[in-house]
């Protein structure tokens, strides 16, 4: 699982690597919840306490290797996946 803010991090990572435009963190948040309503991702809330907060966490909820071979298959986004090997997670590429 990967709390939002890594996904945004690593997100803007990547997108600067493929020369694309970098969306704000509100409108990948927006597409967050969208991919969780249409269950692509499950969220889980986590609560630490008073110090800790509670912020959320987001897991594929459907086969990483399925995610992956389609974004694979997009030519703009094959240099990401150069020298990748092991699972996909939304905290790695």
């Amino acid at each position: 699982p990967a709390k939002r803010n890594r996904i945004y991090e690593r997100y803007v990572l990547a997108a600067k690597r493929i020369d694309a435009d970098v969306r704000t963190d509100r409108t990948i948040h927006n597409r967050l919840s969208q991919l969780t309503l249409k269950g692509f991702l499950d969220v889980r809330e986590q609560n630490k306490g008073p110090k800790g907060g509670s912020y959320y966490e987001y897991e594929f909820s459907i086969r990483a290797d399925i995610v992956r071979d389609v974004l694979q298959g997009d030519s703009r986004l094959q240099e990401l996946f150069d020298g990748i090997d092991g699972d996909m997670t939304l905290d790695k590429f």
